[in-house]
């Protein structure tokens, strides 16, 4: 009876760890799916750098 009893605790247990694995999953598939659907990359870091950049080849001559 206890070895049934623990049997079937197990089994919950690994359907819960399952489903939030398949949660987390989900989730990060939609950020990656978000992140080209959108182009939601860091642009106005990158148009920070460019800046800087081209204010250093003017003073550099």
């Amino acid at each position: 009876m206890k070895i049934s009893l623990l049997i079937v605790s197990l089994i919950i247990s690994l359907l819960s760890f399952t489903q939030n694995v398949n949660s987390n999953v989900d989730e990060i598939d939609r950020d990656i799916l978000n992140y080209f659907k959108a182009r939601s990359a860091n642009a106005s870091a990158e148009s920070f750098n460019a800046k800087i950049k081209t204010s250093d080849y003017k003073v550099e001559g």
